[in-house]
């Protein structure tokens, strides 16, 4: 089971599930079910879903290779992700040039290499208005 063939034929803006737990590996595939080719997508909101460091690694992946030119809200708050895997992550978020809401919170404050990293990316993003790190 690699992927929901249902959610690869969608052309959708947003894409919201909350407080899923117990998913074991489900959340890993449906993240990369929803980044299994580009899209229409303005917003992903994964808030609370047992997000793992392999999802946000997927997810960032898919920024990278597929620059949305009109995604404006990501919220992945309350996940327990490392600062290693949102690292990972960080290597797409670059793309996301219209970018105006993030949110990471978890309840764990972020270590310095990500808070570092985080703020070079942030300064790229000319449209971001809100960002939330800790939650």
């Amino acid at each position: 089971m690699g992927s929901l063939p249902g959610l690869m034929n969608l052309k959708m803006c947003l894409f919201r599930l909350t407080h899923l737990t117990d998913t074991g590996q489900g959340m890993d595939y449906i993240v990369r079910s929803l980044s299994g080719e580009p899209c229409h997508l303005q917003e992903i909101q994964l808030v609370y879903c047992c997000l793992s460091a392999s999802s946000v690694t997927i997810l960032g992946a898919f920024f990278e290779q597929n620059p949305l030119k009109n995604f404006q809200q990501l919220d992945l708050a309350g996940n327990c992700v490392s600062s290693n895997g949102w690292l990972a992550f960080m290597g797409g978020f670059e793309n996301l040039k219209q970018l105006i809401f993030f949110d990471f919170g978890t309840e764990e404050f972020p270590d310095a290499t990500l808070v570092r990293k985080l703020g070079h990316e942030l300064s790229k993003l000319t449209f971001l208005q809100e960002a939330g790190l800790t939650g």
